[in-house]
């Protein structure tokens, strides 16, 4: 009140604990400082911290955990050749007939790629063999 004089109360005249949240006016802490260590997780209310507080780059693949992208979709486009390891993706790791036509490199299927009898006339494009592809024996 009036009898007090201005900057008489300081820290070690008040009582620890005295001064509550409904003591202090909507504007009390403008501009302060927490003392490190002092917000934890149990002082932060669930759903609280959403996108928009997270800056940009601020969480990187070291404060993850190994199970934090357990069922997840990848962006299109987001794997690019630069991102595989090599020699990480073989024959075990592509499904049957998912490679077609572009997907394979021209001259990559030679002959010890292709089981035998599996080309047959339907198969080949007509004029696509000429005598120099024949042997001294094929008639």
């Amino acid at each position: 009140g009036t009898h007090i004089a201005d900057g008489s109360l300081t820290g070690s005249k008040i009582a620890k604990g005295s001064i509550e949240s409904r003591h202090l006016g909507p504007d009390a802490f403008d501009n302060f400082t927490l003392v490190d260590g002092s917000v934890t997780g149990d002082k932060i209310a669930a759903a609280s911290i959403t996108g928009e507080h997270i800056a940009d780059g601020s969480i990187a693949s070291q404060h993850l955990g190994p199970d934090a992208f357990n069922n997840f979709t990848l962006v299109d486009g987001s794997i690019t050749g630069d991102k595989i390891a090599a020699a990480s993706i073989t024959g075990a790791n592509i499904v049957d007939g998912s490679l077609y036509g572009i997907q394979i490199a021209d001259g990559s299927l030679t002959g010890t790629h292709i089981a035998d009898g599996s080309l047959t006339g339907s198969k080949i494009a007509k004029g696509s063999i000429e005598s120099r592809h024949l042997g001294p024996d094929a008639f």
